[in-house]
Parts: structure tokens; sequence; C-alpha cells
């Protein structure tokens, strides 16, 4: 797999300039600058972590690439690791936890991020969409099969601890005694795992698609203090007060315009990889009124799929309609 830095006439289309928004006289200003991009040939990245000095990316067809982005303005590939149909990862420590669709959940080691091996592997019983570590435990969500909670102290020797059966699931996120899971056919789903040997149903939210009976279908979940931010596909954005896990309410919603994946909360924005609308940045300072400060760095040949935020770093990953993609680096300025 060759690769090569992004040529910036790529971008030239892509609203290439310093934008800046103010909401209100009192609030803060925002400003986005392309700094850089990174060309990912004959792949289709999905999902994006970083850790130290170094981006991790997992494409579709030649699994993980360890990119070395210290200086923000000239990116290097340092190592790789071959693995199919990987789809999300959560870094911790010296290991990369990998959602390997087919192969389950893959564990690879990062010490050396030049030779990346393999630590461990759990095959899930369905299709393995994302990864979540916390102490522990792993928390996996499957395609078909629902919720794998696996014992990852010993990586060489992963052990099924406990498991919630669904149809579903898609992105997981975990806070306390909490999963969140993003059911694509059943809302926002909240597992109680204060007990990982038997995790139960603490509580739902179903987002209805106005006065409808049918249920917006969901892609992504996010949460920070007593919210989850969910993305959904009608209603992109929904704002849910989990203060009360047996009893999620809807605060607020906004519309993004475009196909959410992924959402990072930073600040008093919710950042999004808004599809072929690029990067979707919301304003949540209020969550009963998030409102949409932009769109930025929008493409009709690219979707962006995954995205991490280091400081004030933005770092999104687009996907190409004809199989190549590429990492864009950003830098957020707020006065």
């Amino acid at each position: 797999m060759h690769m090569r830095p992004l040529r910036l006439s790529l971008f030239a289309l892509l609203l290439l300039a310093v934008l800046g928004l103010s909401q209100e006289a009192e609030a803060e200003e925002i400003s986005l600058e392309y700094l850089v991009g990174y060309e990912i040939e004959d792949d289709v990245p999905q999902d994006v972590a970083l850790s130290e000095n170094y981006a991790y990316i997992v494409n579709w067809y030649n699994g993980l690439i360890i990119l070395d982005v210290e200086d923000s303005t000239e990116i290097s590939l340092v190592g790789s690791y071959e693995i199919s149909e990987v789809r999300g990862l959560n870094i911790s420590g010296n290991y990369a936890y990998l959602a390997a669709h087919e192969q389950g959940l893959v564990i690879v080691d990062i010490q050396d991020p030049s030779n990346p091996t393999l630590a461990g592997n759990y095959d899930s019983e369905g299709y393995t969409y994302d990864v979540v570590t916390s102490g522990n435990y792993a928390y996996v969500s499957n395609w078909g099969s629902g919720l794998d909670i696996i014992d990852i102290e010993d990586p060489s020797n992963l052990t099924l601890v406990g498991s919630y059966d669904a149809e579903s699931f898609q992105d997981i996120a975990v806070s306390g005694n909490y999963v969140f899971v993003a059911d694509e056919d059943n809302g926002l789903v909240i597992l109680n795992i204060e007990d990982p040997s038997n995790p139960v149903l603490a509580g739902n939210y179903k987002p209805y698609i106005g006065d409808s009976p049918s249920i917006d279908t969901v892609h992504s979940v996010e949460v920070s203090e007593n919210y989850a931010y969910v993305l959904a596909s009608f209603m992109d954005l929904h704002v849910v007060n989990i203060e009360d896990p047996s009893n999620p309410t809807l605060v607020g919603s906004c519309n993004t315009s475009a196909n959410p994946r992924s959402i990072v909360i930073a600040r008093n924005y919710a950042y999004i990889a808004d599809g072929s609308e690029g990067l979707a940045m919301v304003d949540i300072e209020d969550p009963s009124n998030p409102s949409l400060s932009g769109n930025y760095y929008a493409s009709h040949d690219y979707e962006s799929r995954g995205l991490a935020i280091s400081e004030n770093y933005v770092y999104v990953v687009y996907s190409g309609y004809e199989g190549n993609g590429e990492l864009v680096i950003m830098e957020s300025g707020f006065t």
C-alpha cells in the first residue's frame, strides 16, 4: 500500500480557509484551519484514534496503519498491521483493540509502533462493530449477537465474562457502570454493567421520526457528563438526559443535513463526522438548544467517517467513492 502526502490541490475545493463563526456576543468564537492531509491509496479508512505522537487508522482492506503526527504539518508512516475488514478501534496503553468484523476482537501490541504484532484474538459471534476498553474489560458490540464483555487482563488469553443478546448493536460508549449502545433498530440502549458477568437492560431511548411510529436509524453515541449525544439518520443529533438511566429523556436536537457517522465532544461543541458534508460542528453549550455552527471541508468525492481530537487539533478520516481515503488534520481556535 503506497502512501504519500496529500496534495493541497485536492482540498482546494474543500474550503481551504480559516473559518470563524460567533454565536452570540458573549459566546466563544471558533475557527478551523486546514493544516495537512495524508492520502491513503487503495483503501477505505473507517476510524482514527490518537496516542502520544501517533495517529492510528483502521482501514477496511489493509487493516491498521500508524502515522507519526508529532509535526502536524508533516505526517510520516511508521508501521502497519495487515488485517481486513476493521470497523473501529480503541487505544489503551501498549495495545490497539480492533473491532475486526468477522474476526472479532483483535488485540495488537503497539509498544514498538514500527513493528506492531498480534497479542490476542477473541472471535465473537456476529460481526464485530466497535470496542471500548475500561479497566480489565473490553466491551465489544457485534451486529447479530449483541454485547460481549471480555477480560483483557492477559491479552494472550482472552476470556468471555458476560454477554447481552441483541441484533443491531453498533457504536458504544462506556461511562461508570453503564454501557450506552447505538442500536440501529431500537435507538439508544443503556445496559447496567455493575456485574460484568450479567449485564442487564437499564433504559432505552427511542428517537421516533416526528409523530410517526417509525424509529430513526441510530449510528453512534458519545457520553459527556449527564448527557448522551446520539447520531441518527433523520434528525441527526439527539441530546438525551441520562441522569436517570432508567428514564432517558430528549433534551434537544439538531439537524446537520447529511449522514452522521461518529461524534466527539470537546469544550462546548460536538464534532461530527458528517459523511459528504465533512466535519460538522454543533454548539451544545445549551443542551436544550444545540445549534449547527457549520460544516467544514465537505466534498462530493469523499465522506468523513471517523474523527479524534487532541488539544486544539482535529483529525478526520475520509473515504473516497473510488477506493481511496485520507487523513485530514485541522486546528481549531477559540477566542
